[in-house]
């Protein structure tokens, strides 16, 4: 009895886990019909006070170094790091309150020597 209890409790688990993860998936892909790439961007970043023009080109960047994007598949989880990572964000250390200006389009093979998470001692 109590193994069937225990593996009716790991179906009814993993169930609800993966009915959460179609819904996610689902919403994703219904909000990447209904909105242009800037406001999704914008949109996961409600929180923040994003610089239009820095937004619009660091979609335009992030196209020429990784190609265009699909109006029917959500952004993957690397453009929003990526955007945080190439903008004065964590430079600022990570002031929600201020403007968030596009810097240089993150990747090291394209920008090495933009490192948007080192400190330097002003020594």
């Amino acid at each position: 009895m109590a193994v069937c209890g225990a593996a009716l409790g790991a179906g009814w688990v993993a169930t609800r886990d993966s009915f959460g993860s179609l819904v996610d998936r689902v919403s994703a892909r219904l909000l990447a019909l209904a909105m242009s790439p800037e406001q999704r961007l914008r949109a996961h970043f409600h929180y923040l006070d994003l610089d239009p023009s820095g937004v619009r080109q660091y979609l335009s960047d992030y196209q020429l170094h990784h190609g265009s994007f699909s109006r029917y598949s959500p952004f993957s989880t690397d453009v929003y790091l990526r955007y945080l990572l190439s903008t004065d964000f964590f430079r600022h250390g990570a002031d929600q309150r201020r403007r968030i200006a596009y810097v240089a389009f993150y990747d090291p093979y394209v920008t090495p020597c933009n490192n948007s998470l080192a400190e330097f001692d002003g020594k």
